[in-house]
């Protein structure tokens, strides 16, 4: 063969090479992506959600230009390991996360990674203070700014809109972890008087105040450590008012945020989602302000807004159960037309939003990391407990028991088998992998028993 073939061959190839990499790879859309994550927020206090206090109106007025999940369901109810499935797209017998120190899988690219390999500027903003104190090692990879404080949301705001003002010409990714719903329930001083004596407010509520026992620290009573700063008070309606002003200040830093995209002109120009990584018990099973061990539905149903101006149909209320934590990933990247990186857990919701297809898988799981799993579909919720070293199941009928409160026997055949034998296969592929917590210092154990983390 000459050298005029060779080198016509080798054109050739070359052509066949990019044409394939256009096909596969398509045309990415400029939109910038902002990911509110508010921590321990329950989807039913949100006045979006239905909410009888008005708890949310910046976000209320978000979900009507956007998509609303009804049945968002998160991959923990602990927040070490719900982040690091929202961060990944995979279920934590895969990350290796199941409580702070452990350290994410680097198998799998974080949603920062693969946005900064396609030119984004990335940012991790954070109210968290137990990600600088032990953490999530590996959960700062792809990101160019890693910033923790303690419950100030103010700094996170501020963060986050310099960081949209420094790079409004470029695409970037901003992660914002807002703590004002995490216990001890810290609101701003505009909002510390709000709900207080309104119709939901009963004066005369009154619990005890009790210690922790087998890692409960809220059962049957106020928790000793959140009652020690709050003067004291025993009425639990207190308590919850206090946690829905945490939503009333930071729905009033997401409508600063907002605003701020729009005096850049990149309100339309940028996927915004708000979601938890967990809920919190406000009373449901005699469970006060407590959150993590258990797999309840108060502690794993969640927020999930998408608004994206042009791509998500406004107004929409998708009432389909849906992966709130490992979904999150594969969306932003259908939306901003980047393919998935490969072995994920979580689907694209876009789809869905669309009402092209149905949503895909027929269950979804949760993994609180440590005791309990779970895996539901929208009637039926099989949980899964490692008791004094005895696996314990409970069947549960969502549509007619929505509380939990009576356990049905399993039966040998029909869609009890069926869970039964996909929450069998997850737990054996997790003990197979047999990661486990690190050790804490005692400097770690004391911040963490702030937060009600430890006791």
């Amino acid at each position: 063969m000459d050298k005029s073939r060779i080198i016509k061959s080798i054109l050739i190839l070359v052509i066949l090479a990019v044409t394939l990499a256009v096909v596969n790879h398509p045309k990415q859309r400029r939109l910038n992506v902002i990911l509110v994550v508010i921590d321990a927020l329950r989807y039913d206090h949100l006045s979006c959600y239905g909410y009888k206090r008005e708890t949310c109106p910046n976000i209320d007025a978000l979900a009507k230009k956007g998509a609303l999940f009804t049945q968002a369901i998160s991959q923990s109810s602990h927040t070490a390991p719900s982040v690091s499935s929202i961060m990944t797209s995979v279920m934590p017998n895969a990350h290796f996360v199941s409580g702070w120190g452990c350290k994410l899988n680097p198998k799998f690219s974080t949603l920062s990674e693969i946005l900064k390999s396609r030119g984004f500027k990335n940012a991790f903003f954070c109210g968290n203070k137990t990600f600088k104190i032990r953490g999530v090692p590996g959960m700062e990879r792809g990101f160019d700014s890693f910033f923790v404080t303690s419950f100030n949301e103010k700094e996170i705001t501020a963060k986050t809109i310099q960081f949209i003002r420094r790079n409004k010409n470029r695409q970037f990714f901003i992660y914002a972890h807002y703590m004002n719903t995490h216990s001890p329930y810290i609101p701003s001083e505009q909002f510390k008087d709000l709900f207080i004596d309104d119709n939901l407010y009963d004066e005369k509520r009154r619990l005890p105040i009790v210690k922790p026992s087998d890692g409960l620290y809220g059962y049957g009573g106020i928790p000793e450590y959140l009652s020690r700063q709050h003067m004291g008070i025993t009425n639990p309606d207190y308590y919850i008012a206090k946690y829905d002003q945490g939503l009333r200040t930071v729905d009033e830093e997401i409508g600063t945020i907002l605003k701020a995209l729009e005096a850049c002109r990149l309100d339309k120009k940028t996927i915004f989602i708000i979601t938890s990584d967990h809920g919190e018990m406000l009373g449901e099973k005699n469970l006060y302000f407590h959150h993590a061990i258990f797999l309840y539905e108060p502690l794993i149903r969640v927020p999930l807004i998408i608004r994206c101006d042009k791509i998500i149909p406004r107004n929409k209320v998708i009432k389909q159960e849906v992966s709130a934590s490992i979904d999150i990933m594969p969306t932003i990247l259908d939306i901003l037309g980047i393919n998935n990186p490969g072995a994920i857990d979580g689907v694209s919701l876009l789809p869905l939003i669309r009402g092209k297809t149905s949503y895909p898988p027929p269950y979804v799981l949760a993994d609180e990391g440590v005791i309990d799993k779970c895996i539901r579909t929208q009637e039926w919720k099989l949980d899964y407990i490692i008791r004094e070293g005895r696996k314990e199941y409970g069947l549960y009928d969502l549509k007619n028991d929505p509380g939990e409160s009576r356990g049905l026997p399993l039966a040998g055949k029909g869609e009890s088998k069926l869970l039964k034998d996909k929450i069998d296969g997850y737990i054996q592929a997790k003990f197979k992998k047999g990661y486990a917590s690190p050790l804490l210092s005692e400097d770690e154990k004391n911040s963490l028993r702030s937060l009600g983390y430890i006791q």
